[in-house]
């Protein structure tokens, strides 16, 4: 676990390093070492239970729609901003999106390693969106198979060998 662990925080290091030379005499906000560390970071990550984050859906054009939309997030803005994102947007639509936007910033693998540090994510439930992967034509129809039974058998979808490396060594690290 640790080395994915160090896997994850020299993945946060590289995005502050690329950030700090994007920024380089730009935004005296964003100076170096100006960043939250990676430890930080993991805090405000799991500052709340996945499971805790609303998903209810804020009407884009209501009044206060940013900060009720951020729900539990909004008084971290501060700290929101000192994350080294290469992206800055207000698309979410809910507290989790938000959560999404704003603070998983690293590649998939080393989020879950950060989420699993809070011992109240250990049962969070991994939601696979079937509509969006179709509708987008990454998948067709014919790769799923209906009639298989819920309760003995386990749906894994990768994009890539990739995925399939990062599901080989989450399964290595908890096995």
């Amino acid at each position: 676990m640790e080395i994915l662990l160090k896997a994850a925080r020299d993945e946060y290091q590289s995005l502050a390093d690329e950030q700090n030379s994007l920024l380089d005499g730009v935004s005296p906000n964003h100076k170096e070492g100006n960043w939250l560390t990676f430890e930080e970071s993991c805090s405000l990550a799991n500052l709340f239970p996945l499971s805790t984050l609303a998903d209810e859906y804020v009407e884009f054009n209501s009044e206060e729609r940013e900060n009720v939309a951020q729900g539990k997030f909004a008084e971290h803005h501060a700290d929101l901003s000192r994350l080294p994102t290469l992206y800055s947007h207000s698309s979410y639509w809910s507290e989790s999106s938000c959560f999404s936007a704003k603070i998983c910033i690293l590649d998939p693998e080393s989020m879950l390693q950060v989420f699993f540090l809070n011992p109240e994510n250990i049962d969070a439930e991994v939601v696979w969106e079937f509509g969006p992967i179709f509708g987008s034509g990454w998948v067709g129809r014919n790769m799923f198979h209906a009639g298989v039974g819920r309760l003995k058998t386990i749906l894994v979808a990768t994009e890539s060998a990739s995925d399939a490396k990062i599901i080989r060594r989450a399964l290595k690290a908890i096995g």
